[in-house]
């Protein structure tokens, strides 16, 4: 390495590691992420407990009030009784409208003919449940008449109900809260290394220009383009540093979690070396792209302030992929040539295991491009001194 850029990069590196805004953004930033990741699981795996309760609570101790028109005999009793129904009788089935209207029942029931209806209100969720109580109380009679018909005529019942054999197996597959933590998780990461570069291009490079000690340090025998090179090296370099925090406790943190509730049971986490590696490299294309991006937009800037209100935008655009994921919009071939979309949209997909190598390939082969253009235009806009020292 050129000896000027060596230089250049050990006195940014070390203005970095003093400037303590740029340091607590750099590696403590990231532990959000652990705090996110554990917090939304609790808060899931809380509401979910709470819904399985509430589903065992209904089936086990609430009576749903069932109007009907018809006299119960024995039989439907013990059915009805199983099933937490408690079935109110009424005359005419204008009555029992009525009772429905004044909320003394939440479904009812008219037979007629060898015919039942059932009457529910598909928008209340007592109603619909009663709804689905009562189909398994008409299905379970059915069955019970059924059974003695068969026993009447002495048919052989195994020949009837037990043509075929069935079972359930649980299968590993998409889980909405697994996904949705992986997007957020991913979204800070790139957030988190967005202000990095931020933070640390508009001390670098705003700063030191309002201070006027890039005045002094160009009295020595160096170019311009090798300063910038060194701040440059110096900014990516931070950013990947961020980088490895982020990539670590994300999967620390995804194991964490995955492991110890069980609202993501039976969730796909591709979490392996190979899946590591390559989200570390996409990380890292992504912070280099993201370096230089933050040096070109602030190089015609005056201040540390200016500086840091024309980059604040890029730092909103990395939650972008998080709401379109929300969406349920997919990465396509055509947003995969969108930076920090990408970036973000690859990384959740590559730990849920279902990624894209041709996107893979082209976000890859894109960010290259992209730095390197972007490299050329800040070689140029910092070919004239006169940027260094604008006032």
């Amino acid at each position: 390495m050129n000896k000027n850029i060596l230089i250049t990069l050990k006195k940014e590196i070390r203005a970095i590691l003093r400037e303590k805004k740029s340091l607590i953004i750099m590696l403590l930033t990231p532990f959000i992420i652990p705090f996110y990741f554990i917090a939304f699981s609790y808060i899931f795996n809380g509401m979910m407990s709470e819904v399985d309760n509430s589903y065992t609570d209904t089936n086990h101790s609430l009576k749903y009030e069932v109007g009907i028109n018809y006299n119960l005999n024995e039989t439907e009793e013990q059915i009805i009784n199983n099933l937490n129904l408690n079935m109110v009788k009424y005359e005419t089935e204008e009555e029992l409208k009525k009772a429905y209207q004044d909320e003394e029942i939440v479904a009812y029931i008219v037979y007629e003919d060898k015919n039942y209806t059932i009457y529910v209100n598909d928008m209340d969720d007592e109603s619909t449940i009663a709804g689905n109580l009562i189909e398994s109380y008409l299905s379970t009679y059915n069955d019970y008449l059924a059974n003695l018909y068969l026993e009447s005529i002495d048919a052989d019942k195994d020949r009837v109900y037990h043509n075929i054999n069935y079972k359930y197996v649980s299968l590993e597959g998409s889980n909405m809260m697994m996904n949705t933590l992986i997007s957020i998780g991913f979204t800070f990461a790139v957030m988190s290394i967005c202000l990095t570069a931020i933070y640390t291009t508009t001390d670098t490079m705003a700063g030191e220009k309002e201070r006027g000690t890039l005045e002094t340090f160009l009295t020595f025998p160096i170019k311009s383009h090798e300063i910038i090179t060194g701040k440059y090296l110096a900014i990516s370099t931070s950013c990947i540093i961020t980088s490895m925090i982020d990539i670590f406790l994300i999967v620390l943190s995804l194991l964490i979690s995955y492991k110890s509730f069980n609202v993501y049971k039976n969730a796909i986490l591709n979490v392996n070396g190979l899946s590591i590696l390559i989200a570390f490299i996409i990380l890292v294309s992504f912070s280099l792209f993201i370096s230089g991006l933050c040096i070109a937009i602030s190089s015609k800037s005056k201040t540390y302030k200016e500086a840091q209100s024309s980059l604040t935008p890029i730092s909103l655009i990395t939650i972008i992929p998080m709401f379109l994921t929300t969406a349920g919009v997919k990465l396509n071939l055509g947003m995969s040539f969108i930076p920090i979309v990408n970036h973000t949209y690859l990384l959740q997909d590559l730990l849920l295991g279902k990624y894209n190598i041709l996107y893979l390939m082209i976000t890859f082969i894109t960010t290259i491009i992209y730095t390197i253009l972007i490299i050329l235009v800040i070689s140029r806009i910092y070919k004239k001194e006169d940027t260094l020292f604008q006032n």
